[in-house]
C-alpha cells in the first residue's frame, strides 16, 4: 500500500497568502448569501391576500390534520415506553 500525501497548494509569498484568503473569504459569504435566501423563502409567511378560501380553508384543514397526527404519534409513544396510560381513570364499578 502506498503513502497517498494530499498536496496543499505551496505558497511563496504573504501576498499569494493573502490573495487566497481574500478567495475564499469572498466564496464563504456567497455561499451565505445563497444560504440565507433559502432560508427565508423556506421560514416566509405565505401572503394571505394573494390565497383564494378555498386555499386558505385547505391549509388550515392541512394543519389541523398534522397536529392530531402529531398528538397520536406522541400518545403512542408515550405508551409504547412508559406502558402506563396517559390518563387514569377510577372504576365506579
Amino acid at each position: 500500500m502506498e503513502n497517498e500525501f494530499i498536496h496543499s497548494p505551496s505558497y511563496t509569498s504573504l501576498t499569494q497568502i493573502r490573495a487566497k484568503k481574500e478567495a475564499v473569504r469572498k466564496q464563504i459569504v456567497e455561499e451565505e448569501d445563497k444560504v440565507r435566501v433559502l432560508w427565508d423563502k423556506l421560514f416566509s409567511p405565505n401572503d394571505k391576500e394573494n390565497t383564494s378560501p378555498s386555499k386558505r380553508i385547505s391549509d388550515m384543514v392541512s394543519t389541523g390534520i398534522s397536529v392530531a397526527d402529531t398528538l397520536i404519534l406522541g400518545w403512542k409513544l408515550y405508551r409504547k415506553f412508559t406502558g402506563k396510560p396517559l390518563l387514569k381513570f377510577k372504576s365506579w364499578f
